[in-house]
């Protein structure tokens, strides 16, 4: 990537245009043939009774939660996950803070025994898309040059592709953009999808959480540009990244909702919240998903 496409990328998207507010609506979503969701969230499997009560689609657990498991213990969460009523069909937290993907020393070595056996538990239960957020793990370390990391994270990105594609694995990774106080690279949607695009492989895409576009003050519109790559979403109340729970409550949701039908979306979309009490804060935030997922279906029938 050359400095010039570099500077370009990270000088993010467009302004936010003027927000739509939305109105409130059935908590079932009609008929939509531009837009299908499934709803989740992330946690872990313990979580999976509290969720599927609540009427949730999956659960999204943290893949560095998962490889803290000892083989025996994951075999039984993983019998007793096959048996519950959802399932884990995305993942997050793929690579941990102190296993270094950029700067000056990386241990190849580390990272590569790493991903194979993380992918190799997602696959065991059943996962399709895992998301590299990973904040820590592809912090660029002061002094470094921005280019190289850039390169490092394609060519890291280039490798987990290949074990996937090696083993047969039915799962793609989705680049998160983080906002800038969690992460000093990829910052933007707009920039993780130049990252897929520079990584050119089949097996990496992209994600867009609403939190983190949101606090960078990203429109929706990009979404527009991205949908060929994006293959999951993550959301949260940027109003300490809480659980949902109004539609009004946020400017920022309708107009996202509403990119979402414009692209015609197909897939999930996990809650990424902050929760002291989840099954109390469940059944409010999915009403309130299905609420502006309605919303937009209404508004674009009209």
């Amino acid at each position: 990537m050359n400095r010039r496409r570099f500077m370009h990328v990270a000088a993010g998207a467009a302004a936010v245009p003027p927000m739509l507010t939305s109105s409130l609506a059935a908590t079932s979503a009609p008929p939509c043939p531009n837009l299908d969701l499934r709803f989740g969230v992330t946690g872990s499997l313990s979580d999976i009774p509290v969720l599927a009560k609540a009427g949730f689609d999956y659960v999204d657990p943290s893949v560095t939660g998962i490889m803290r498991l000892s083989d025996a213990d994951f075999a039984v969460a993983r019998q007793t996950a096959a048996a519950a009523p959802i399932h884990a069909e995305a993942m997050q937290t793929f690579i941990p803070g102190n296993l270094k993907l950029v700067g000056p020393v990386v241990d190849q070595p580390a990272i590569d025994k790493y991903v194979a056996a993380a992918l190799a538990r997602a696959h065991a239960l059943g996962v399709k898309v895992v998301v590299f957020g990973s904040g820590g793990a592809r912090r660029v370390p002061d002094g470094f040059n921005y280019a190289e990391a850039w390169y490092q994270l394609c060519t890291f990105l280039r490798g987990v592709g290949d074990e996937i594609e090696r083993r047969g694995y039915d799962m793609l990774i989705g680049i998160e953009a983080l906002r800038r106080q969690e992460c000093n690279i990829v910052n933007t949607t707009a920039q993780a999808y130049a990252l897929s695009l520079d990584t050119n492989h089949p097996k990496i895409q992209i994600i867009c959480d609403f939190y983190h576009m949101y606090s960078e003050s990203e429109s929706p519109e990009v979404l527009l540009s991205v949908k060929a790559r994006l293959v999951h979403l993550h959301f949260a109340n940027p109003a300490g990244r809480a659980f949902p729970r109004d539609p009004n409550e946020c400017p920022g949701y309708a107009p996202f909702f509403a990119a979402l039908n414009k692209i015609g979306y197909h897939g999930r979309l996990s809650i990424e919240a902050r929760t002291r009490d989840l099954a109390a804060d469940a059944p409010p935030a999915l009403a309130c998903l299905r609420t502006l997922y309605a919303n937009a279906c209404r508004a674009a029938q009209s």
